[in-house]
């Protein structure tokens, strides 16, 4: 077990040696400064348990170098030591934060029972500072637990209102899928009815001709006489078949005048749903946006929570 440290700070040499030999005999490890400066700078290299230092000292004197360990140090234990007729300077270091004084020639009873006291001293400070460190991370811990339950839940909510709206976008795109089959089955079903209606046209135009011919025929026939009963039932014949042409055409042109009808209503109702679409990929991609944000800073909050464990 390392031995507590204990820094003599006095300008007279005399005083370090007979201190080293009684420091030393009590089990304390001595380090040695003849002046102040110099103590603050071992002190700020290396802390001691106890400071002894002298009160009256030329330049930097204890009193000073109390008051620039306590901001260096503010659990640091300094024990002041000054001549009987320098009492009212040994009062005043108490009232600047010195842990006690003691008079010069020194008693060396008591002054092993005083340096005793200020080293349990020193151990209830660190012992403190400990605590409040420790008191400190587990709030710290504990709010960063809470934030982190509460990011998760954030980010679990995000999550399943995300996968609300993939399974609404794959809906759409497969009602979208069968609006574009269905259009190009219209489109080619009304190609089709376009080619018939080419092809009826012109058996029209040839039943026309031929009825033409047939009525030239019998306009002649009928100068000259009646038309034969052959002439005559090809000539109904024809004029049935022309009917009959007739009649699907006017259907045929109605069915194609709905096609297209539906046809249009067809891509206005796509473009809205890829208006919509275009909406829902939008908002996913802020909600992907906003997921992201959440466990960046879940990630930061847990680089925080490391660093407060460690």
């Amino acid at each position: 077990m390392a031995k507590p440290t204990v820094l003599v700070v006095d300008d007279i040499q005399g005083v370090h040696e007979m201190l080293d030999i009684v420091f030393g005999d009590a089990g304390y490890q001595v380090e040695h400064a003849l002046r102040a400066k110099d103590a603050l700078e071992r002190y700020r290299a290396k802390p001691a348990d106890v400071v002894f230092s002298d009160i009256q000292m030329p330049g930097m004197d204890g009193l000073d170098l109390l008051r620039a360990l306590r901001e260096l140090d503010e659990d640091v234990v300094v024990i002041m030591t000054t001549a009987f007729d320098s009492k009212h300077y040994a009062i005043e270091s108490l009232r600047r934060g010195a842990f006690d004084y003691v008079e010069k020639p020194y008693d060396e009873d008591e002054l092993a029972k005083t340096m005793d006291r200020a080293l349990r001293e020193r151990r209830k400070r660190q012992e403190a500072r400990e605590g409040r460190g420790n008191s400190t991370n587990r709030r710290e811990l504990e709010r960063l637990r809470q934030e982190l339950e509460t990011r998760e839940g954030e980010l679990s909510g995000l999550t399943r209102h995300a996968r609300e709206l993939e399974e609404k976008l794959r809906a759409s795109e497969d009602e979208l899928k069968r609006e574009k089959d269905s259009q190009r089955s219209l489109l080619k079903r009304q190609q089709d009815l376009e080619l018939r209606e080419d092809a009826l046209k012109l058996m029209d135009d040839t039943l026309k001709e031929r009825m033409q011919a047939l009525q030239q025929r019998h306009s002649q026939q009928s100068s000259g006489g009646e038309l034969t009963p052959e002439a005559e039932a090809a000539l109904k014949k024809l004029r049935q078949q022309l009917d009959t042409r007739e009649t699907e055409l006017e259907q045929m042109q109605h069915s194609i005048s709905e096609r297209e009808q539906f046809l249009r209503e067809s891509e206005e109702s796509l473009f809205l749903k890829g208006h919509r679409r275009t909406e829902r990929e939008t908002e996913r991609g802020q909600i992907r946006g906003d997921q992201e944000k959440p466990e960046q800073e879940d990630s930061r909050s847990t680089e925080e929570l490391k660093e407060n464990l460690a």
